[in-house]
């Protein structure tokens, strides 16, 4: 279940992504940290200090984090943007429909059936 809800993360994870940023080059400072699981993934929102010498081109290069490399994520991808839009939508269309499915069948089950599968579903009915 609690993949399915926003969480806080472990508080030795939260130091590791503040000591990997801090460790990237040209990072001078770190505050407001704010971390977040969902599903297997972390969501990090930090303010970062950056010295003044620091170029654009050196601000926008791939982040090492974890061993992976998080893209730069300040140049928008009009076409990527699209494709993301596209699938969330086909999958927000798809849960909708399963939802409703999911619903019609355990009505049928109650009302046409009528074999308790509703009445089971039911907190505390077993």
């Amino acid at each position: 279940m609690h993949d399915l809800q926003n969480r806080a993360i472990a508080e030795d994870e939260a130091a590791a992504i503040q000591g990997t940023l801090l460790d990237t080059s040209g990072v001078q400072g770190i505050h407001d940290l704010r971390t977040r699981k969902t599903g297997d993934m972390i969501v990090a929102d930090a303010h970062l200090e950056i010295g003044t010498g620091l170029t654009v081109e050196e601000g926008h290069k791939p982040i090492p984090l974890f061993g992976l490399e998080v893209p730069a994520l300040v140049s928008p991808d009009k076409a990527l943007a699209d494709q993301v839009k596209e699938l969330h939508e086909t999958l927000a269309t798809v849960g909708y429909f399963l939802v409703g499915l999911h619903a019609a069948a355990a009505l049928l089950h109650h009302y046409v059936f009528r074999d308790n599968t509703l009445v089971r579903m039911l907190p505390g009915r077993r």
